[in-house]
């Protein structure tokens, strides 16, 4: 058994590891998905006057770390190819997209400063917010936005997603040995190797089988990683420019029935939608992403005006199970409760340690919480959610203009409907892990930056030549330069 506290301390030495002895691209993403994908959920370690360590901030700040005691090698591992270099192509994006950073820090100032005093519900006193928890929430907030930094800066190309459509499926199939052990011998895994367990054992039976939860907080998290990987290998399945493409459709039909022995059934579903899609022509593939998006962000405004057909959804559950009905109803049941709730602080919220939820007379804790987008709206109000899911959506949505003015290679196409997928799955789950916030970065720097090749006789340090707009991805041939 190990304990946890020393997987957690452990990190940094491993990944320091990984970049000393892997290319810094692969280090990287090495050290963010099997951080993620290894090290124990539901525990920390507190320091004195900072906020507590858990492995998704301990991941981060060992790859922090080892960017910068490995500058100079990082500055020749990332060294931009001398047959071309990065340009910026897209001034208004990086404007907005840094708008909506800014906001999201200045709205968590603003949600400490509306919260100040405390909340008094029959016997129960909830604290107000102070100084440290504007701390808290910027350290917790650098922790979510570094993945989508880290992709932005070192992942733009084609190449790069390839390289990461390619991870993600290799990570999937290790994984899948640990999800066929618990599926037969019970979610015992962390219990075993960290001597706990993350989250309850009776919520990961179903209909006399178990569902897998391996080393994640809970099995809906393994859920929506098989789900990433499944769509991965079908999107590596769709480029026939790499070599052995039926290997990934192979690999992605493994997937899928893993995906359907872990007990996941709307992780399945969206699996089943999304399929057909990946292999569409890519202008509809990134027009439907960047629609799901827009609808996804709405999803809160459409509920109140009543715009969504939830008696519709109720009925087609109830053909499904009457037991995903009733869960289905009891969450639509909470979610009114609470939207009630976050219309009383409708611009900044309630803040943390539950001043979001709902409390009896005798001040009990009734509310149930599942879906991301309630708990940012109770906890960070309108402005919190729009510059939160904003930053996720964006390099979505902007992809679809994009995409009438540039190749979109299938491998950029694929991340673009994994993050769709993840932000459905973010409905009626919480489960939004670094590797959604790693893939809607990718988008961004490819959106941000165009990769410009030379041809062999060109200077450049020539400041009259003109570069051709072409990508180094071999499936779309060099455009013609106009002179």
């Amino acid at each position: 058994m190990l304990p946890p506290i020393i997987a957690i301390l452990s990190w940094p030495v491993i990944t320091i590891a990984l970049f000393k002895s892997l290319p810094l691209k692969s280090a990287l993403l090495a050290g963010l998905l099997w951080g993620y994908l290894l090290l124990p959920e539901r525990f920390s370690i507190d320091f004195p006057l900072v906020p507590p360590v858990d492995k998704r901030s301990i991941t981060v700040f060992a790859i922090l770390m080892c960017l910068i005691l490995f500058r100079e090698n990082t500055r020749q591992r990332g060294r931009q190819p001398e047959t071309g270099s990065f340009r910026e192509t897209n001034r208004a994006f990086r404007f907005v997209l840094f708008g909506l950073i800014g906001l999201l820090f200045l709205s968590q100032v603003m949600t400490v400063l509306d919260n100040r005093a405390p909340l008094i519900i029959g016997p129960l006193m909830i604290t107000g917010l102070g100084v440290r928890d504007i701390i808290s929430s910027i350290v917790k907030n650098i922790v979510l936005i570094v993945p989508f930094f880290l992709a932005y800066r070192f992942f733009r190309t084609p190449e790069d997603h390839r390289f990461i459509l390619n991870s993600l499926v290799l990570a999937g199939l290790i994984y899948a040995f640990f999800i066929l052990i618990e599926a037969r011998l019970s979610p015992q895994l962390n219990n075993w190797v960290y001597g706990y367990h993350q989250h309850s054992f009776a919520q990961h039976i179903r209909g006399g089988s178990f569902r897998a939860k391996v080393f994640l907080q809970h099995g809906l998290s393994v859920g929506l990683f098989i789900l990433t990987t499944v769509l991965a290998a079908a999107a590596m399945s769709r480029n026939s420019a790499y070599p052995a493409p039926g290997k990934w459709l192979i690999a992605c039909i493994f997937l899928l029935a893993i995906l359907a022995l872990s007990r996941n059934l709307g992780a399945l579903g969206l699996a089943l939608m999304f399929l057909p899609l990946v292999f569409l022509r890519i202008g509809l593939q990134v027009r439907i992403a960047a629609l799901i998006a827009i609808v996804f962000v709405s999803y809160p405004a459409a509920r109140q005006a009543n715009l969504i057909p939830l008696d519709q959804i109720s009925e087609f559950t109830t053909g499904i199970s009457e037991d995903r009905a009733g869960s289905f109803m009891f969450r639509l049941h909470h979610e009114d409760k609470l939207m009630e709730r976050a219309s009383e602080k409708p611009l900044f919220g309630w803040g943390s340690w539950g001043r979001n939820r709902i409390y009896d007379e005798q001040g009990r804790d009734i509310s149930v919480t599942d879906g991301l987008w309630i708990i940012v709206l109770g906890q960070s109000g309108w402005i919190g959610y729009v510059s939160f899911f904003g930053i996720l959506i964006l390099p979505v949505v902007m992809l679809w203009r994009s995409a009438r003015k540039r190749d979109i290679p299938p491998e950029t196409a694929g991340i673009a409907l994994i993050t769709a997928a993840n932000l459905i799955y973010l409905v009626p789950n919480s489960a939004l892990s670094p590797l959604g916030w790693f893939l809607s970065g990718a988008l961004a720097g490819f959106l941000q930056y165009r990769f410009i090749a030379l041809a062999d006789n060109d200077d450049v340090s020539s400041k009259n030549t003109k570069l051709p707009a072409s990508s180094t991805y071999t499936r779309f041939p060099p455009r013609p330069v106009r002179t």
